[in-house]
């Protein structure tokens, strides 16, 4: 006969050892003996039953503002930005390091950039080459840059849960998994909105024999770990435990009181009998 022994583990930042400050996305619970391996443990699977996770990260952060250029470098500021923002920031910074005069424009129909100034210039391969559309050194022709592709503000899609201390089959591609994934999690949610999720029927199985403390570290799409900003979260595991006993053994942990009760009843109709026999 097989047990089914589940149970919720409710884990909210605001209660976590934090060890990466205020970005809040690698934290520790010190739990103790959630789950002890013994010898009736067949398996266990591991779920992230419901999760609210505040939309507080940012579009351009310090591992996409960069940008090098012929005058040197600039950093946007740390934000969340629609084309129209975009031009007026990346325009300041520009003109900043002495390219007074820039223009930047954005084709309505396409999303692509355009940077015209009064000489030549160059921009070398950085980390917002991905956000602007470009792949490769460039330097203007005519004194104008147009991008490869379109401007890209479309920000960060999903949330990778991950954790050491649950193990489980999963895989992610950044990485060709490494077994550490719990969830991936879609971002539905507008910037400072809030990711509401619920599980359907999504369970791994579960590699851990024996867990205590749980590590829960929060990707992005480039493996990078998230910037919530200080703002906590909650996320809900579901842990179930599948046992094999023997079969004089009750699957119901209830079955001993039910069992109980019945002879209670038995022995008091008997003696209730009894009574109306000796008066009679």
């Amino acid at each position: 006969m097989i047990q089914e022994d589940k149970r919720l583990i409710v884990l909210n930042s605001k209660y976590s050892i934090k060890n990466n400050g205020e970005y809040n996305s690698d934290v520790l619970f010190n739990f103790k003996n959630i789950l002890i391996d013994t010898k009736e443990i067949l398996y266990s699977t591991i779920a992230v039953a419901s999760a609210i996770i505040p939309v507080s990260y940012y579009i351009i952060t310090e591992n996409n503002n960069a940008l090098e250029t012929n005058n040197g470098f600039i950093y946007l500021s740390n934000g969340n930005y629609n084309s129209n923002s975009f031009i007026v920031e990346i325009t300041e910074k520009l003109v900043n390091i002495g390219f007074v005069g820039i223009i930047v424009t954005i084709n309505i129909n396409n999303g692509i950039l355009t940077f015209e100034y009064a000489s030549p210039f160059s921009f070398f391969i950085s980390s917002l080459f991905s956000i602007i559309g470009l792949k490769s050194n460039i330097t203007s022709i005519n004194n104008v840059i147009i991008c490869t592709y379109p401007l890209n503000l479309l920000g960060n899609q999903h949330l990778n849960i991950n954790s050491n201390a649950l193990i489980t089959n999963n895989y992610n591609s950044d990485i060709l998994g490494d077994g550490q994934l719990l969830n991936s999690i879609l971002c539905n949610a507008p910037p400072y909105g809030i990711i509401e999720y619920v599980n359907i029927n999504n369970f791994s199985i579960l590699k851990n024999k024996n867990i205590s403390i749980i590590d829960i570290k929060i990707y992005d799409d480039n493996n990078l770990l998230l910037n919530f900003q200080s703002i906590d979260w909650a996320i809900t595991l579901e842990l179930t435990i599948y046992r094999k006993l023997k079969e004089n053994n009750n699957l119901n942990p209830f079955d001993n009181t039910l069992k109980f009760d019945k002879e209670n009843d038995k022995n008091e109709n008997d003696k209730n009998e009894n009574d109306k026999n000796e008066n009679d």
